[in-house]
This record gives C-alpha cells, structure tokens and sequence, in this order.
C-alpha cells in the first residue's frame, strides 16, 4: 500500500501497460500518479458506453418496443375518442370556427365527421380560416411527415434486409438489432460505404422537403403580407435612432431627404412617459378595489373594511379608495401635462422624459 493508505497494485499495473510515448512521465511524483491512475481507469473500461453508463442493446429490446409502442398507440386513440366525445358536447370549444360559419367544408353532424375534413383541409385553407400562424404549423406537421414517408420506406425496405442478412451478424441474439447498424461487424468490408452513401441522401432528402415546404409557405406569407391593412401594411419599427434626431420632425425631414418628399406619409417618434404609466396603473388598480368595495355595500348592506398592514387598523375601503383616487388624480394631470411639455419643446435627453430611440414610421 502506498503512503497515504491508497492500493498501489493499480499503479504499478498501469505503468506497465503505458505507452512507450508516456514512459518519461513514469518517473515519480504527484503528476505521475494521476496520469497513471487516469491511464488504469481508461483501460479497464470495455468501451465508451462503460464510461457513460449506457446499457448496450440486448434480446430484451424488442419486449420494451413493442410494449412501448404499444402504449403510445393505446394514449393516441384515447387522445381521439376524447376529443371525439368533446366536441359534440363543447362545440364552442373544439369547433367554434363552424359554430360561428367561418369553416363551411365540415359538418357539426356525425362523430367522425371531423376525420374526413381534417383529412381534406389545405394549409391555404387553414390559413384563411385560423390565421397564418395556425398555417404555419400544419406545414411544419406536413412536413415532419413527408421527411418520415420520403426517408422510412425506403430505408426499411432496402438497408434492413442489407443489415439482416449481409451485416456480419454483430448484434448476436439481440432480435431487433438484427436489422440495424448494430448488426455490422467493426471490420466490415463494404457496408460502411454503403452507409456513408446513405448518410448523403438523408441529408438531400431532408433538404429538399424542406426547400419545398418553404417555397410553398412563402406563397402564403406573401399573400398574407399583401392583404394587410392600412396603415399597419405600410408602417414599420425604427430603432437607434440619434439623440440628435429623436422627434416627429427630425426623422420625416432625414427620411424624406433620403427617399422623397412623397415617401412618408406619418412619423410617430414613441415618448418616454417617466412615471405617468406607474401612477395610471395604480389608478386603474384603485378604481377596480373601489368598484368590487360597492359591489361588497350592495349585497351585504355593510360598508366593507380592510386593513393597510397586517396589525394596522381597519379601515373604510371606499372611503380610502375615494381618497386615493381624489390625490392620484392631480398627479396624473402634473405628470401628463409635463410629458406633454416635454414633447412639445423638440428634443430631449431621455432624463428629460421626451422621445426614446424608437419611431414608428408609415410610409405613403
């Protein structure tokens, strides 16, 4: 045993299967023995999946798949006759687009009556019935679904039998890594080229679906884009804009020296209203306390109470309501007008409670 009570056996043994490279390390000392210690646990790891604590496959894997996907397909349908069952007694809920006329290809009658008219729904069509957004993610399940029906057939069908019968027989009894990777022996002659090769068509098979789902949804877009209203289809956010050219007229005159005098039809630089959205929050916050304190009056006949801290005394909720709002009221209109002021007298600094960085500008 060595000084400090630790099995030196371990360390002898690894430098002896050191590397001819790693011998000048051998020589002694802290360094020496730490890099043995990590050579030894190196070595008497079995592979990679040992260091990581990764199960490797085994004959037990096919049980556990099929008792896994035979879950997921018990959830699934459950998953479906619940919503069967809820949409006939929530028709508010689960199909108000056709309660309220908007969806006209489906009808409210039958239980699966929505099976046939999901099944013919368009993304054109969801998209003029729920939004683009709702669009957008029919295309993306639209998508994940033809990358597993361009790339799953054709996988199973050809490289699963390669695997079976040509992989060299590297899984042994494990019954479901017969078909795949697993199966090919470390020192295989040809498969891995044949994988390499197959690697490269996922990938462009990939690309491709995915090229051809964007093209087609950027259609959409467009069509979505050129429908909007004024002034929000002309109107745009612009940002870092100079302190020396943070107002109304400061940015039309540069926008209009650099793209005509007929370019901009309005400028709205955004104001920094310092405190005025604190106080008319607290306002708001008041009023709606003062509202629910009558409301309390009316059905119990009682004028309610409250307390200010947590051993304070009681007082008349709408009697301190009122009063809050009779001394905020003044506040809002100090602050308000000072704002006002402030925009008023052209550019200021941003302590200055004037325009911030930021303008909205519509374009003719």
């Amino acid at each position: 045993r060595s000084r400090r009570g630790a099995p030196a056996l371990p360390v002898r043994a690894a430098r002896a299967r050191m590397p001819p490279a790693m011998a000048p390390w051998g020589g002694g000392g802290a360094p020496a023995q730490l890099l043995a210690l990590a050579f030894a646990a190196g070595a008497e790891a079995d592979s990679p999946a040992d260091n990581m604590s990764v199960n490797q496959n085994s004959k037990e894997d096919l049980g556990i798949f099929i008792s896994a996907l035979t879950l997921n397909s018990c959830m699934t349908l459950g998953c479906l006759a619940v919503f069967t069952a809820l949409r006939r007694f929530f028709p508010r809920v689960y199909s108000n687009n056709i309660v309220a006329g908007t969806a006209q290809m489906m009808s409210q009658e039958g239980w699966f009556s929505w099976v046939s008219a999901s099944w013919s729904l368009t993304t054109e069509k969801a998209a003029d019935i729920a939004g683009l957004d709702s669009a957008l993610l029919l295309e993306a399940c639209n998508l994940s679904m033809t990358i597993c029906g361009v790339l799953t057939l054709p996988l199973c069908l050809v490289m699963c039998p390669i695997n079976y019968y040509y992989g060299g027989g590297a899984s042994g009894d494990d019954v479901l890594g017969s078909i795949d990777m697993s199966n090919v022996s470390e020192h295989h002659s040809w498969l891995y080229y044949v994988y390499a090769v197959v690697v490269w068509i996922v990938c462009v098979a990939v690309w491709w679906c995915m090229r051809r789902a964007q093209a087609r949804f950027l259609k959409l877009r467009f069509a979505w884009l050129k429908q909007l209203p004024m002034p929000r289809a002309h109107t745009l956010l612009l940002e870092n804009i100079p302190r020396g050219f943070r107002s109304n007229d400061k940015v039309r005159e540069f926008l209009t020296g650099v793209l005509g005098p007929d370019a901009v039809a309005d400028v709205q630089v955004l104001k920094l209203t310092g405190k005025l959205p604190k106080l008319v929050k607290t306002q708001d916050t008041m009023k709606k306390a003062l509202y629910k304190a009558e409301l309390q009056l009316e059905k119990d006949q009682v004028r309610p109470q409250h307390r200010l801290r947590v051993c304070g005394a009681k007082v008349d909720s709408i009697e301190h309501y009122t009063a809050g709002l009779q001394q905020l009221e003044p506040k809002i209109h100090e602050e308000r007008d000072r704002v006002r002021a402030g925009i008023a007298g052209g550019v200021l600094h941003r302590g200055d409670n004037g325009f911030a960085h930021c303008a909205f500008v519509t374009f003719s």
